[in-house]
């Protein structure tokens, strides 16, 4: 599913919003990748800039917490890519 609306992520934008929850995803066994029988593609989950930007130069779907104020308000999954 794509958003409308697209989320700015440091000179990046979030291109593909996925309604899946990162909770239901299928264990793959490795603590930070589920995997996404809808579209068939693993799913990382990025704990910090360092782990986002990696996954976006790597083109993999991601899943990572969003916060508000400071406190955790969704786990948001999908695809980044650059934005030219």
């Amino acid at each position: 599913m794509t958003y409308e609306n697209s989320y700015e992520i440091r000179n990046c934008i979030f291109s593909y919003k996925c309604s899946a929850d990162w909770e239901t995803l299928a264990d793959t066994g490795e603590e930070k990748i589920r995997f996404c029988s809808e579209c068939s593609k693993e799913v990382h989950f990025c704990e910090n800039d360092k782990e986002l930007t990696q996954a976006v130069r790597n083109n993999l779907c991601v899943a990572f917490e969003k916060t508000e104020t400071g406190r955790l308000s969704a786990i948001l999954t999908g695809f980044i890519r650059p934005n030219p």
